[in-house]
């Protein structure tokens, strides 16, 4: 990592210039939209909608990760496929998390993340259902989910509160990983019970993206539901992006 910062600084400059023009050009389009502290954001519906979709959005994930290549080996996949089918999945991890934000520029983040959700379902139903090679692809579109999810909510959570505070903010929002990554265990423990235990947690990991789905139309149609573009501190054009507009 130490390497990896060194080495990417020497790609940075500093628009010494434009310093200046961008700090006009910043509070320009910071006016334009109201700029939420941490507080104002917690009284919000728009928040919980936001933390209740990256909580049920990520559970998925986090039922099949610790497992992902003893299931796979369990169904009688070769041991070579279950270990690349973990290696590509953290390389299609990194790739979402790098091409879903510039996707999310031209056509929205919650329409995005939407897609995202759906591809989850689908993959946990096929998890549901599969015995052979289909389990070794759902396993690698969780893994891609995933970098999706990750990847578009620290700007879905600027476009909706505003940049000023966007790392306070986003701190916030990111409860719902913390509160995945400890309560799925849990519930993978109660739900596993019987001969086709895995099956119903798998179930129930469709189920959750389906409501993190539902959520996340929620907050759609409350930020639509605006008809001033700083009531609900909307940037990037995310209001009209997630309506159709542009």
């Amino acid at each position: 990592m130490a390497a990896a910062w060194i080495l990417s600084s020497l790609f940075f400059a500093s628009p010494e210039e434009n310093r200046e023009t961008a700090k006009a050009g910043m509070g320009e389009a910071q006016s334009t939209c109201r700029q939420y502290t941490s507080g104002e954001m917690l009284r919000t519906k728009q928040f919980y909608f936001l933390l209740a979709t990256m909580l049920f959005g990520l559970i998925s994930y986090f039922m099949i990760s610790p497992i992902s290549q003893s299931y796979q080996l369990e169904l009688g996949i070769p041991a070579a496929a279950a270990v690349s089918s973990v290696m590509i999945g953290s390389v299609v991890n990194a790739l979402t998390r790098l091409v879903l934000p510039s996707l999310a520029d031209k056509v929205g983040r919650i329409v995005c993340v939407k897609g995202v959700l759906v591809i989850a379902a689908a993959a946990m139903i096929l998890l549901c259902f599969s015995d052979s090679y289909g389990a070794t692809i759902a396993v690698i579109l969780i893994y891609g989910c995933y970098g999706g999810i990750m990847g578009s909510f620290p700007s879905l959570t600027s476009s909706v509160f505003g940049i000023r505070h966007a790392g306070e903010n986003y701190g916030f929002v990111m409860l719902g990983i913390v509160i995945a990554t400890f309560g799925t265990p849990v519930l993978t423990r109660m739900i596993n019970v019987g001969e086709n235990g895995m099956r119903y947690v798998f179930a129930a990991g469709a189920v959750f993206a389906a409501a993190a789905f539902v959520f996340i139309e929620m907050l759609r149609i409350t930020l639509n539901k605006s008809d001033r573009s700083d009531d609900y501190g909307i940037g990037n054009n995310e209001k009209a992006a997630s309506a159709g507009k542009k």
